[in-house]
């Protein structure tokens, strides 16, 4: 996939585009993740430390606890996207087809993803529902991987904000190995 290059002043539309790319962005990624509660203004636990191998459908995750591994879907590969260069996918708009596919825009980010994969929460979602979550945030991307890096909230006194230091990406990863969590893997990853 293409979509390496934003231009100079990326719009709101580009930026979504590069968070629905993620997915296609990368094939190994070693971060840390950290949370903040209380708006942003307060640690939430110990950082944990993440591998992600999409070509061995992996995660393995490394906490004060302890060193979990959880295998299969979602952490394979993702879905072929399906090169789309028409005025709908330029404007942002998903194909009229209710097929699952993934459709690019012509500089390679992906303009529409499989329905399943939107988490709409509509009119009943906590933000609409819960006067203190924030409402409005703060958002960086780390464009090569289009991960979020930092999500600080910008309103409200509740709710958590969120960062992910990349370590390392599409680099061989060497994670520690612990007890399998998830779906069985194949022995000959």
């Amino acid at each position: 996939m293409t979509g390496d290059a934003l231009p100079e002043t990326p719009t709101a539309e580009d930026l979504r585009a590069l968070a629905r790319s993620s997915p296609w962005r990368f094939s190994t990624v070693h971060f840390t993740h950290r949370r903040q509660r209380d708006g942003g203004s307060t640690a939430s636990g110990a950082p944990v430390e993440a591998w992600l191998d999409r070509r061995r459908g992996r995660l393995v995750l490394r906490s004060a606890g302890g060193v979990e591994v959880a295998g299969g879907p979602p952490y394979g590969e993702a879905v072929d996207p399906v090169p789309h260069d028409d005025d709908a996918a330029r404007a942002g708009r998903p194909p009229s087809s209710p097929a699952p596919e993934v459709v690019l825009r012509p500089d390679g980010l992906v303009v529409h993803r499989p329905e399943d994969w939107y988490d709409d929460h509509g009119p009943e979602g906590p933000t609409l529902t819960d006067g203190s979550l924030p409402t409005v945030h703060s958002v960086h991307l780390d464009v090569r991987p289009g991960i979020v890096v930092d999500i600080t909230p910008l309103d409200g006194t509740g709710g958590s904000g969120l960062s992910n230091e990349i370590l390392a990406v599409d680099e061989p990863l060497d994670p520690p190995l612990g007890p399998l969590t998830g779906p069985p893997l194949d022995p000959s990853l």
